[in-house]
């Protein structure tokens, strides 16, 4: 089963290239047409937000201090987490030698 596992990605792989070679190919030719499958890029919409740019800026700014303090917590919460095991685990050596 590891075998069959192993051949199906590059044959997947080889198939992807082929179509890439093909794309390639028919680009250099003039042949490729844009169609429903392959839309053409949409031109950007007019910004039309209520807040300007820099109070955009500052609420973007604020947003990414709020996710830095919570990784912060939860990264000081896990460290706290660990050396409270690691000080339980140094205890317990010591409480089993003595009973």
């Amino acid at each position: 089963m590891a075998e069959q596992q192993n051949k199906n990605p590059s044959s997947v792989e080889e198939k992807v290239q082929e179509l890439f070679d093909l794309l390639d190919e028919k680009a250099a030719k003039g042949e490729l047409n844009e169609t429903d499958e392959m839309p053409a890029a949409a031109p950007k919409a007019e910004d039309t937000s209520p807040m300007s740019e820099s109070e955009a800026a500052a609420f973007e700014y604020g947003m990414m201090m709020r996710q830095y303090e919570a990784l912060l917590a939860d990264y000081q919460r896990r460290e706290a987490e660990e050396q409270a095991q690691k000080a339980q685990a140094d205890q317990k050596p010591e409480g089993d030698g003595q009973a």
